[in-house]
């Protein structure tokens, strides 16, 4: 009788339990690997070219980019699986050992892939900036992008960059 009264006791414990985390779509980030051109307008409307190599590789539960950019070596990005599928937790660190200030975030959404950081808090209690890189795919090999910041807790944007990347290589 006490065996029964225990696996049940023992079922009614798990139907309570939260269930695990969906496993990580870790497809979707392998369309960040390989050789990019990239054609950038700023807000001034400066043009600018740069070839970007990411070396990209699944590290346990995570998943990471090492940016090589115009041959020298740019931030290693990491990915966290997030708290829903599309989410994803983000971090860099440059080769000078500067890293990111908090946690960044990527929602994916289709094609629509959403970068966003804030700034830390400065000591004299500024509300720091935001930052928000829109990446829209069109299809696995090219990509618009806009880069904005906002200094208002994300009430309104400011365009700091915007442009295109296309893929040359699978490097």
């Amino acid at each position: 009788m006490s065996s029964v009264l225990l696996a049940l006791a023992a079922s009614a414990a798990l139907a309570q339990a939260p269930s695990p985390p969906a496993a990580p779509d870790y497809a979707a980030l392998t369309v960040l690997e390989g050789a990019w051109e990239a054609t950038t307008v700023g807000a001034a409307g400066a043009v600018g070219h740069a070839r970007i190599v990411n070396q990209c590789a699944r590290v346990g539960r995570n998943y990471a980019c090492q940016q090589v950019v115009d041959g020298r070596a740019g931030a290693m990005i990491v990915f966290v699986p997030g708290p829903a599928p599309g989410r994803w937790w983000t971090g860099y660190v440059s080769p000078s050992g500067e890293g990111s200030r908090g946690r960044g975030e990527l929602t994916i959404a289709g094609p629509v892939w959403t970068y966003s950081s804030k700034s830390e808090v400065s000591a004299a209690g500024g509300g720091g900036t935001w930052t928000r890189n829109t990446n829209t795919y069109a299809g696995r090999d090219r990509i618009h992008f806009q880069i904005e910041s906002s200094t208002d807790g994300g009430k309104t944007w400011v365009l700091g960059m915007s442009g295109d990347e296309v893929r040359v290589g699978r490097e």
